[in-house]
Order: C-alpha cells, then sequence, then structure tokens
C-alpha cells in the first residue's frame, strides 16, 4: 500500500544535497516504516540511474525531458552573487556580465555547460570568467570568498543560511535577478506510489516554509 519500502534518493547538485538535508528529517518522521537511501556520487548520469532502476528518485535543477520520466517542482528559488563585505563588487546595485568577466569565480566541481551563471549569464553575453576555481567544499568555498580570493553563485536560501557568521554580501544577477527551479524526477508509473507522493508534499512544504 505504500507505507512500507526504501525510498533510493538520488541527488544530482551541491545544493540539492543541502536541500536534502533539511527535508529528510521530516519525512522520515511522518514515513517511519520507509528506509531511505541517499546516493550522490553517480558512476552514471542521475537519469540514467533512474531509467535503470538504481534510484527512485531523482533531485536535480536540470529538466531533461525523457520518455517514461515525470517531474515535479519542488521549489522556485533566486541564485545570489556572494563577495566579501569589502570586495570592490559589494557596493553594487547588481551584477552585470560585465563586472564578473573581471573576478575569479568559484564554482563547485561539476561541467561548465551545467553551470546557470555561465549559460544564462555571462555566455550570452560573450564573456567569461577571468579565471574559475573549482572547489569541493561550500564551507572552503565561502571561506575563499570571505578572503576575497574571488566570488560565488549560490542559491539565495543555502546563502542565508551558510554566511551568518561569515562577512559576506549578496548581490542580484542582472537587473531582474536569476532564478532557478528544484526538480523531483521520478519514473512515470512510479508518481502515484504513496511515500513518493509524500515526500514531494514534504519537500514542497519546506521551501514554502523557508521562503516565508
Amino acid at each position: 500500500e505504500g507505507r512500507q519500502g526504501i525510498l533510493r534518493i538520488g541527488v544530482e547538485c551541491y545544493p540539492c544535497f543541502e536541500w536534502l538535508t533539511g527535508v529528510i528529517g521530516q519525512f522520515m518522521q511522518q514515513m517511519p516504516d520507509i528506509d531511505v537511501d541517499i546516493v550522490h556520487k553517480f558512476q552514471f548520469s542521475g537519469l540514467e540511474g533512474l531509467l535503470n532502476h538504481h534510484i527512485d528518485v531523482l533531485i536535480t535543477p536540470d529538466l531533461v525531458k525523457k520518455e517514461k520520466i515525470d517531474y515535479k517542482i519542488l521549489a522556485e528559488y533566486q541564485l545570489v552573487l556572494l563577495a566579501a563585505s569589502d570586495h570592490p563588487l559589494a557596493n553594487a546595485d547588481y551584477l552585470t556580465p560585465e563586472l564578473l568577466s573581471k573576478e575569479t569565480l568559484l564554482t563547485f566541481p561539476v561541467p561548465l555547460e551545467r553551470l546557470d551563471i555561465l549559460t544564462h549569464f555571462l555566455t550570452p553575453s560573450h564573456l567569461k570568467p577571468e579565471r574559475l576555481k573549482q572547489i569541493e567544499s561550500l564551507e572552503i568555498m565561502l571561506q575563499m570568498t570571505a578572503l576575497k580570493r574571488g566570488v560565488c553563485i549560490l542559491p539565495e536560501w543555502l546563502a542565508d543560511i551558510k554566511t551568518k557568521d561569515l562577512k559576506l554580501r549578496k548581490i542580484r544577477i542582472g537587473k531582474k535577478g536569476l532564478y532557478q527551479k528544484l526538480l523531483l524526477a521520478m519514473r512515470e508509473p512510479d508518481k502515484t506510489i504513496p511515500y513518493i507522493q509524500q515526500f514531494i508534499v514534504v519537500g514542497q512544504k519546506t521551501a514554502k516554509d523557508s521562503a516565508t
């Protein structure tokens, strides 16, 4: 009846994993008979893992249309630039591609085509960062940002959680901001499984509560 079983969750981005940590406890409290397994180091693409039944759901920022895969929006959020409070960019009303092209951009180690700040912001202006440095650890990335060794891009909700004790400034990306969705991908036949439906409900409620 969908009240017992195991939910294997694939996590395809670093902020996705951070988001999951805020959701998983509530889900397990509400569904005590559901075991949870989390996969965040893929030897395959997340969608491949989903289609091959290595995982049951995939948390991802990327919507890739595939037959037999269904998506639900878990959260919508704004990406922001973080810079040290005494960094020259800290006084900017908003970030422009020209300003960012003069900076060292600190990012997680993911393929460049999956970085929204490049694909949706810099590349359309035919620009790139002066230097791009990939950092595995979020904490080290934030410390380097605070020490003016570069700037970084994070979801605003994650920036608010992680930067309380650091002297960092949030800066809007472009005049209108840069927005992204966090999605849950699942196999089409599985979308009626009660514990998957409940995971979506908990995830959406958590995102809504954190936005208010």
